[in-house]
């Protein structure tokens, strides 16, 4: 093979349109062949010295995926997080195509901000709670904003370290039932925290899921 191509993401920068391009452009002339990562592979790759198996596994994956295309395509968004990842699934690439190259994108980070937030903090009171004690620190009301606005004036006045995932590892292994139990409810549902109504949050919430908001009301509670 001539060369494998590694889309590292990272998340909420268009890797599932991306995936989902390369998936309807595969087998077509001109097309590359392409292989959506499964995260227990990656996971298997994350350490300094991955086993045997788990090298096998890969070549096992580029072998099912590469038939007669001169480019390959590997992706998962959150190889950009995992250095060993990426390290490791290159030395194996490297072996099995003349160039391996290493793709990933950025986005204007205001958006990253608000779009992680409403896919991830929204559910975290913990979270929450660290933006409101951001603006309190500052001298700021925190109930005269809703919590997304909070939130992108918290990273603002705190560091983006506050724009941080929920986690920094892998994940991926139960997302296909989270999407699978959402159900397509209106911003109407969203919780008096604000995360999920007004019109800075509505734009991002065309969908959400009723148990998340359920619980995420559930937790508000907890902490009024």
């Amino acid at each position: 093979m001539k060369r494998i191509v590694l889309h590292v993401g990272p998340e909420k920068c268009g890797s599932t349109s991306i995936q989902q391009a390369l998936r309807r452009g595969a087998g077509q002339p001109d097309m590359p062949a392409v292989a959506l990562m499964a995260p227990a592979d990656l996971l298997a790759l994350d350490m300094p010295h991955p086993a045997p198996e788990a090298v096998a596994r890969i070549n096992a994956v580029i072998d099912a995926a590469r038939g007669n295309a001169a480019l390959l395509v590997l992706s998962h968004e959150m190889i950009f997080k995992a250095v060993d990842v990426l390290r490791n699934l290159a030395a194996i690439c490297l072996g099995r195509a003349d160039e391996v190259v290493a793709v990933g994108f950025a986005r204007r980070q205001s958006d990253f901000l608000v779009s992680g937030f409403g896919q991830w903090l929204f559910r975290s009171p913990e979270r929450l709670e660290e933006a409101r004690g951001v603006l309190v620190a500052q001298g700021l009301d925190p109930d005269l904003f809703r919590a997304v606005e909070r939130h992108l004036i918290a990273a603002s006045l705190g560091g983006v370290a506050i724009g941080r995932r929920w986690q920094a590892q892998l994940y991926g292994l139960g997302r296909e039932r989270g999407r699978a139990a959402r159900c397509w409810r209106r911003w109407r549902w969203g919780c008096r925290w604000g995360c999920c109504r007004g019109r800075a949050s509505r734009a991002i919430w065309s969908r959400i899921s009723w148990r998340q908001t359920r619980g995420c009301a559930k937790r508000a509670a907890a902490l009024a």
